[in-house]
């Protein structure tokens, strides 16, 4: 199979909640039953020979406009970790508006008020797209999204952000 990213939500669409994010090759076999006079059906099944891994919801699956963040409500971890993190972005919908680019940071905080960047993801030119990026060492307590966009107008972006601490 291609490798690939495919997350999906087990406790609702919601800032905080935990999501499961699958990394590596995701195996898709797809068996049309047709019989003549009759609905023609379908089996479908999917298989991860990756990694499966449970992480929290940073940007819920939504659309955003414009440049904006979401350190208003920001996912608290309790702690800070010390052993990276694998971020999962999924990008559904995308109206450049005339720009070039999205831009989504992961952003983090110790006191949930002054913020740094945890991440840049690579830029978004199409959707629908899907990527995770690996970070290394320490990730503060507090968690946030940030975006974007380069040049244009009206621009909106349907986005799912989330994070599985590692360690």
């Amino acid at each position: 199979g291609d490798s690939r990213v495919l997350c999906y939500n087990i406790d609702g669409n919601v800032t905080g909640r935990r999501f499961i994010g699958y990394r590596g090759a995701v195996n898709v076999n797809y068996n049309r039953v047709a019989a003549s006079g009759e609905i023609h059906k379908a089996n479908a099944a999917y298989r991860n020979d990756g990694i499966a891994e449970t992480g929290v919801i940073l940007l819920p699956f939504a659309q955003v406009e414009g440049a904006g963040d979401s350190e208003d409500a920001a996912v608290d971890n309790g702690a800070a970790s010390t052993d990276g993190a694998v971020i999962y972005l999924q990008v559904a919908g995308l109206d450049l508006g005339g720009g070039t680019k999205c831009v989504v940071k992961v952003r983090q905080s110790a006191d949930g008020s002054s913020w740094s960047d945890l991440a840049t993801l690579p830029d978004i030119t199409t959707a629908p797209t899907a990527l995770i990026k690996i970070v290394t060492g320490n990730v503060k307590r507090h968690l946030a999204v940030k975006w974007a966009f380069t040049g244009g107008s009206d621009q909106t972006a349907l986005l799912f952000v989330g994070i599985n601490r590692l360690g």
